[in-house]
């Protein structure tokens, strides 16, 4: 089992303007060994976006699947359908449940529900099943299941358009809001409550939120962004009960009052009600990305994701693309901007801090130099860690000869770290690759 180490001086995240991440527990430590690699899936592909710890213990995962046979052998069709998979305290599968229709349904984001269930949300073109309809060529659907997996309602928002959803949080009211984009075009202004607000001008893609109740049922939605390209990611309600979305920008007017260069880490906070309070953008001349973003200890924001420039906000930078942290304030003001990486393709897909003390951040890379000091395959997933006592940061890597990729990890307080991703690798760890590519699972410790 092949897992390689690189160490680099530590540079504090935080810098001048903050004290550390503090430690909740200086009792436990994160050791970084890999004691674990598991693949599932079949012979097409599977790909997981997303995993939680359930409340009372094991875990749950969601993302897509397209095969028939493996672990995913009561499916009948090839089609893309989302899967949902339960886990018991110790990683073992106890159950796994597709959901879709005739069409491609993809999924991206859940959470559990008081009672143990979930809601799961994605996108689709299906149009039967456990899809209600889709007006377009993608709409956002949104689906609630019980703890063992059977539907409880569905729901599909969107218009003629290419209309995706991506993320899901509970709501300090038990509600659910979600976020992705809006082809605005397509839907001729429409996606707003207050019809009021509707503005043609607006062009292929926007922020696109929603409040729902418990039920599923809409309080509110609305769109934010300019003439041309802007999705959404990720959000957070944050601790003041507001909501902050972060995602690109190729637009510079409209909603985007401060662009920098061809596509932005553009954030906005709007309120309980939907109202846009303030936005930014950051980044420099070329293409810069959000994927995550979390909401620290001293009550700012960091956002993790990954840039090309190497002006403006940004400062040293490594590589062709650089995983790529920036820490802002309540107001949205830039407190710091951090890039990690080599000298190829290097992207931040996840980032949380530990009550262990310290943070980490998660991606995927192509690098084999800098904070990458080796790369297995075409891309590695990896894992750094940087501890808030101001010692050594350290970068763990994991691949095969091929693409393997990260998309989202958890931290127990014990230190136990596991990452899910997708693997299209045949070597990975010594594991065997059923298909073109399965679910990955990895647990350091």
């Amino acid at each position: 089992m092949k897992k390689i180490i690189s160490l680099s001086l530590f540079f504090l995240l935080v810098g001048c303007f903050s004290e550390p991440i503090p430690s909740s527990n200086s009792s436990i430590s994160f050791s970084g060994i890999l004691t674990d690699v598991r693949l599932l899936g079949g012979s097409d592909e599977e790909v997981t976006r997303e995993i939680i710890e359930l409340r009372q213990g094991g875990y749950a995962m969601v993302g897509s699947t397209k095969s028939t046979d493996g672990d995913f052998s009561d499916r009948m069709t090839d089609d893309w359908d989302l899967f949902l998979i339960k886990l018991d305290q110790q990683g073992e599968v106890t159950w796994i449940k597709t959901y879709g229709g005739s069409g491609d349904d993809f999924g991206f984001s859940l959470v559990e529900t008081p009672e143990g269930g979930f809601v799961l949300l994605g996108y689709s073109n299906s149009q039967d099943g456990d899809v209600p309809s889709t007006k377009g060529y993608h709409d956002n659907w949104i689906i609630r299941v019980d703890a063992t997996g059977e539907l409880v309602w569905k729901k599909s928002l969107g218009y003629s358009g290419h209309d995706h959803a991506y993320n899901v949080v509970v709501t300090q009211d038990g509600g659910y809001f979600f976020n992705g984009f809006l082809d605005v075009t397509a839907s001729n202004g429409l996606g707003n409550s207050d019809k009021s607000l509707k503005a043609n001008r607006h062009g292929v893609g926007e922020f696109w939120c929603h409040k729902l109740d418990a039920n599923g049922n809409i309080e509110w939605q609305r769109y934010f962004g300019g003439t041309n390209n802007d999705r959404s990611y990720d959000a957070i309600q944050t601790r003041e009960g507001n909501f902050l979305v972060v995602g690109t920008s190729e637009s510079d007017d409209v909603d985007i009052k401060n662009p920098k260069g061809s596509y932005d880490i553009w954030v906005i906070m709007i309120s309980r009600s939907g109202d846009l309070i303030w936005e930014n953008s950051f980044g420099g001349s070329l293409i810069d990305e959000a994927s995550k973003v979390i909401q620290d200890a001293y009550g700012n924001f960091r956002i993790i994701g990954n840039t090309f420039s190497e002006d403006q906000d940004i400062n040293n930078a490594m590589g062709q693309s650089d995983a790529w942290q920036i820490v802002i304030d309540k107001s949205g003001r830039l407190l710091g901007s951090y890039n990690f990486g080599g000298s190829e393709f290097d992207k931040g897909t996840a980032i949380s801090e530990w009550d262990g003390g310290g943070m980490f951040i998660l991606g995927y890379s192509r690098s084999f130099d800098g904070d990458m000091s080796m790369n297995e395959g075409e891309n590695d997933v990896f894992l750094m860690y940087l501890p808030s006592d101001g010692s050594q940061k350290r970068t763990l890597t994991l691949g095969g000869e091929g693409e393997d990729f990260a998309f989202d990890f958890l931290i127990q307080r014990d230190g136990t770290v596991y990452v899910v991703g997708q693997s299209y690798s045949e070597n990975i760890s010594q594991q065997k690759n059923m298909g073109q590519s399965d679910i990955l699972m990895a647990r350091w410790r």
